[in-house]
């Protein structure tokens, strides 16, 4: 069976008591929650996809938030503007399966430890994977994340790990098929 799918939505929401997160001012490296009382925001979300049978399946997605009219803060601290995103399922063999991620964002907006704000940078970070089924009951994997090697910063003074990788076993017990 084939599958192509799509959705998009447009919307406009007013938020009340919006968490945003600002580095704390004493060390840079801690969190403080600032409660935003109310803001809109205009948000924009599409998708799609495509799926055949269990041998292939792609599927590609945005989302972009525009905040606007914050009472209480200069800025939405720590939300994304706009992030991408994909993935991928490819059967390689009878029981092999080939994975990937995409993940790419706007920087959002942070708050110095001066209390002015600015910007960081967008993130792109590919990860890729490989599930093989040896029994009904086991399987083994593995992920390689930020294929790349790409520095960035999801939150302000918190950079995410460098290449690596993981892999398991899974057991499943009493697979009756």
């Amino acid at each position: 069976m084939t599958i192509f799918s799509y959705s998009t939505k447009v919307g406009f929401n007013k938020l009340t008591n919006q968490p945003l997160f600002v580095n704390d001012t004493a060390d840079g490296k801690s969190f403080i929650v600032l409660n935003e009382s109310q803001m809109k925001v205009l948000h924009y979300d599409g998708e799609i996809g495509y799926t055949l049978q269990e041998k292939f399946s792609l599927r590609a997605g945005f989302s972009l938030n525009h905040y606007m009219n914050l009472k209480d803060n200069a800025r939405a601290y720590g939300l994304l503007p706009l992030e991408l995103n994909a993935s991928m399922r490819v059967q390689v063999l009878k029981d092999l399966y080939l994975t990937s991620d995409l993940f790419a964002w706007g920087g959002p907006q942070y708050r110095k430890q001066d209390g002015d704000h600015a910007q960081q940078k967008g993130a792109f970070d590919l990860n890729a994977g490989l599930d093989f089924q040896i029994t009904k009951n086991l399987k083994v994997w593995s992920q390689f994340n930020n294929v790349f090697n790409r520095q960035y910063q999801r939150w302000n003074q918190y950079p995410v790990y460098g290449f690596n990788f993981v892999a398991g076993v899974i057991f499943a017990f009493d697979q009756k098929n």
